[in-house]
């Protein structure tokens, strides 16, 4: 990630544990795997966090989050149903209001009595 010039606003461990959900421990063991920013030494003692990063890494667990659950809500709607297909049987007439958005259960409807 380029980093902007200028002065970086720096999180302290208490606040990137609030804003993370995260303890200690855990941030030290995603910071070693990769998957959370790398601390930085304020003075010889203490880490601190670059507030950027920290918000960077927030948005991509809300993308990994909603990427989820977009797949997820497409697996249980299933494929569309035959009939919404291009070329499918052309006997039966289709609204086409049924097979956009929600693929609901198409019945053939009964056949009038004369």
């Amino acid at each position: 990630m380029a980093q902007p010039k200028g002065l970086q606003r720096v999180l302290l461990l208490p606040d990137v544990e609030k804003a993370s959900g995260l303890k200690r421990t855990q941030i030290a063991q995603k910071e070693k795997d990769g998957s959370f920013p790398m601390h930085i030494h304020v003075s010889e003692r203490r880490k601190a966090w670059i507030e950027a990063e920290v918000v960077e890494w927030q948005q991509q667990q809300i993308t990994k989050r909603d990427t989820a659950l977009a797949a997820k809500k497409a697996a249980a709607e299933g494929p569309p149903p035959p009939s919404c297909q291009r070329g499918a049987n052309e006997i039966q007439e289709v609204d086409e209001r049924l097979c956009r958005g929600r693929h609901l259960q198409q019945t053939v409807p009964k056949p009038r009595r004369v």
